[in-house]
């Protein structure tokens, strides 16, 4: 979660939830970010459509992503930190 996919409007939106099982990935246009200890992501905010696996598929870009993490990985109110992480970039197929 956190990826990028460029639409096929042309504009960007980020992976936010992965149905799995064979039926594809949903977007947002906006969110928060939370990367965790292990590198995965987990997205707070709202989505759009699912988008079938079938019509994604991957390029050789990059594109910086925001993220917030725990200070020091101690949780609690006002111990998240904002950072910046390099992000795969997709593309749905037309």
């Amino acid at each position: 979660m956190g990826d990028y996919v460029i639409m096929p409007d042309g504009s960007y939106e980020r992976f936010s939830y992965d149905w799995g099982k064979g039926i594809g990935i949903q977007t947002c246009n906006s969110g928060s970010f939370h990367l965790n200890s292990i590198g995965s992501a987990s997205m707070s905010g709202g989505l759009n459509p699912i988008v079938p696996y079938e019509k994604i598929e991957r390029t050789n870009k990059k594109k910086e992503g925001t993220f917030w993490i725990f200070h020091h990985g101690s949780s609690g109110a006002h111990k998240g930190v904002g950072i910046k992480a390099w992000c795969r970039v997709y593309r749905v197929k037309k």
